[in-house]
């Protein structure tokens, strides 16, 4: 045998060997390798992988974890909370209470919300993007615009957490916790507010309390307070609940890239 054929051969008979060894080769085996891809990655490429796909809409229930800003005729009604399962909160802009819900789809079409108080269905339909649906009720319509991570508590997803301190029928200290969550720029708060009270049967609000000019930059990964005074706007207030309403901007850009966000934070007046 010359040498040419030789070498054939010996080509061919390569050539076997590897597709044999892929047709032997266990799929899990490929698995247990991406795996350990994964597992040896740092930590910071692992929350970039995380955060970008969490940002993948698709235009399915259960719908995507968040808030969502509930609009009709192109005012804001309120605010939706959806988690990762059939699962969410309901929010009035002029309710002091969020209500929990469960929800389930029927035939592709249907959305039937389970409150305690008994059960809501609407049509929906998704916008171009996944991040728009709109939900048609048997006497109204309202659109649903997701608008962060967050929750009822941290509407921006910014990682904020509030509390108030010293109390009076006059005015109190607000304290914002900054730490974590998804912040793009400075964070930036309004000194300017409302108040969302109870009186007799239902909530209410009052004028804006202070200048709409003036801020206060929140620090990050610290604390930050300041202090509320509205006995230049109004009374002193009566015992019961009430609301603090102000907005806070994560602003990219001074000349006017931001995103803004309606907080609200519980405080009472004791008697």
């Amino acid at each position: 045998m010359n040498r040419k054929k030789k070498k054939n051969i010996l080509f061919i008979g390569v050539v076997v060997f590897c597709l044999i060894l892929c047709g032997c080769t266990n799929p899990n085996d490929l698995e247990d390798k991406t795996n350990t891809i994964s597992e040896v990655a740092s930590d910071e490429k692992t929350e970039v992988i995380a955060e970008a796909s969490s940002e993948v809409f698709e235009k399915s229930v259960p719908f995507h974890q968040g808030i969502w800003e509930a609009r009709s005729y192109d005012r804001a009604i309120g605010w939706y909370e959806f988690s990762e399962t059939y699962e969410g909160r309901k929010l009035d802009s002029n309710e002091g209470d969020a209500k929990a819900f469960t929800y389930e789809t029927v035939d592709n079409q249907q959305v039937i919300f389970h409150f305690e108080e008994g059960e809501k269905v609407a049509e929906y339909r998704f916008g171009e993007n996944g991040k728009i649906v709109t939900l048609t009720f048997e006497k109204d319509q309202i659109t649903l615009f997701w608008i962060s991570h967050g929750t009822l508590e941290d509407i921006g997803g910014l990682g904020l957490t509030f509390s108030v301190e010293n109390v009076t029928p006059s005015g109190c200290t607000l304290i914002c916790q900054q730490s974590g969550g998804y912040v793009s720029g400075d964070i930036v708060a309004d000194k300017s507010f409302n108040l969302l009270m109870f009186s007799g049967n239902s909530w209410g609000w009052s004028d804006l309390i202070g200048s709409p000019t003036e801020t206060i930059d929140i620090q990050k990964e610290s604390n930050t307070e300041w202090t509320l005074d509205w006995t230049s706007y109004r009374e002193n207030l009566s015992p019961g609940r009430y609301y603090l309403c102000f907005q806070i901007r994560d602003v990219r850009n001074k000349g006017g890239d931001w995103d803004s966000y309606y907080y609200r934070v519980e405080f009472q007046i004791e008697d």
